[in-house]
């Protein structure tokens, strides 16, 4: 599962699916449907996902940051 920011939503969307590419500052494009989960409400159920890279500043401080790199986090990302 993961909470995502979308084009054209105010708020966070629900994605879920198979998917080992998701990580903080990284951008995905996803292809699925809209899905009405009983227990968890409107969903996007994800059948394809394609991630870039981060390319800008901030992307890039988000993703170093993450806590995925051991050693790293926000302030020596910054840096």
């Amino acid at each position: 599962m993961l909470r995502t920011r979308t084009q054209g939503h105010p708020d966070l969307v629900t994605v879920v699916g198979h998917a080992a590419v998701a990580a903080p500052g990284k951008w995905i494009a996803a292809s699925g449907d809209c899905i009405n989960d009983r227990a968890h409400g409107r969903q996007f159920e994800v059948r394809c996902v394609r991630a870039s890279t981060p390319s800008s500043i901030e992307d890039i401080e988000k993703h170093l940051g993450s806590g995925m790199i051991r050693g790293t986090g926000p302030v020596y990302a910054r840096k």
